[in-house]
């Protein structure tokens, strides 16, 4: 249980971190008083959560196949499997940011934003979505970093970049009067410096990313798409089932959707610790597996579903104790309150 809710534990300071970053950009835009920007936010995060947990499918894969080949003793296969994985990533996520701003309109439309709203959401995708390449490459340095057990040094990559975000955000939104504009910009700049770390940690600091040739890329296709489709296709519930529910808020107008938002953001700072238990077990589990320590990939399993329940039943308790404070502080009103 001690190795696993350390290495979640890593992963949910970071990770808890840039979703806590992340609803501050809201909070800081709903400061402006129009519950059309916040709205707008809304309609765009339904259809950037798709790229995201396509990212996020990409890094378990990496950790998983890293992570085996180091546990199994080889420690060379594991540095080109991790430069493949970029490689493959970059190329996935490219061909995903370049659909999205395409069909950008199209997407907004069929969540249901009309008018203003849907102006305004299409033009803070165009300006977001080709930055989730270099989130793509943090990512996967990242799982890079957890395969060799520097569980650390992955959260340095998130926490310090959301640093970033943080400071820029008042700044750019409310001082300069850039709104929802300084918002995306500074979500851009934020994606920025996540690839600038995760570079410097995975393949300057610690050496553990190594150029592939074509054929290791060849070598590695096969097994890395036998992990990361199925995670990916896993990591797909969530943002298909937010995508259908913004259309349903939709219906009742953009305080409801400015709402539904709002509880987005709060939900994953909230269960920031589940989203980090499944690329942090990951890492536990492939070496272990390379490794033959069967009874060690048992024992893992059983303590992250105890850890799971536990942690699961202290959020809902949070988030429903803090449920008016929430409204009052975003400015929920209408149908959003």
């Amino acid at each position: 249980m001690g190795h696993v809710v350390r290495m979640t534990a890593t992963g949910a300071t970071g990770i808890t971190f840039v979703f806590l970053v992340d609803a501050a950009n809201l909070l800081w835009i709903s400061q402006l008083g129009d519950a059309r920007l916040v709205a707008a936010i809304g309609f765009a995060y339904a259809i950037q959560f798709f790229s995201v947990s396509i990212g996020v499918g990409l890094m378990i894969a990496s950790t998983a196949l890293i992570s085996r080949s180091i546990g199994s003793g080889h420690r060379a296969l594991g540095r080109e499997q991790a430069g493949a994985a970029l490689v493959f990533s970059v190329l996935l996520l490219a061909g995903v940011a370049a659909a999205v701003v395409t069909w950008r309109q199209e997407l907004v439309a069929w969540a249901g934003a009309e008018g203003e709203t849907a102006r305004l959401a299409a033009r803070y995708l165009g300006i977001t979505i080709p930055s989730i390449v270099m989130m793509a490459v943090a990512l996967v340095c990242s799982g890079t970093l957890r395969a060799e057990g520097y569980g650390a040094k992955a959260m340095y990559i998130t926490m310090l970049s959301g640093l970033v975000l943080l400071v820029l955000d008042p700044i750019t939104i409310l001082w300069l009067g850039w709104g929802l504009d300084g918002a995306a910009i500074n979500l851009v700049l934020f994606r920025v410096s996540l690839m600038a770390l995760g570079l410097y940690f995975a393949v300057h600091q610690t050496g553990l990313v190594a150029m592939p040739s074509g054929a290791i890329l060849r070598r590695v296709a096969r097994p890395f798409l036998w992990v990361a489709l199925p995670a990916i296709a896993t990591q797909m519930s969530t943002p298909v089932g937010n995508y259908l529910l913004t259309a349903v808020m939709a219906q009742h107008g953009d305080d409801a959707v400015a709402a539904w938002a709002v509880v987005g953001r709060l939900t994953v700072v909230i269960f920031g610790g589940i989203f980090a238990l499944s690329g942090a077990i990951g890492g536990i589990f492939g070496q272990n597996y390379g490794a033959g320590q069967m009874d060690r990939v048992r024992g893992t399993y059983r303590d992250a579903l105890i850890f799971v329940l536990g942690y699961t039943l202290v959020a809902w308790a949070l988030l429903l104790a803090v449920t008016p404070q929430v409204i009052a502080l975003f400015g929920l009103s209408g149908e959003g309150g």
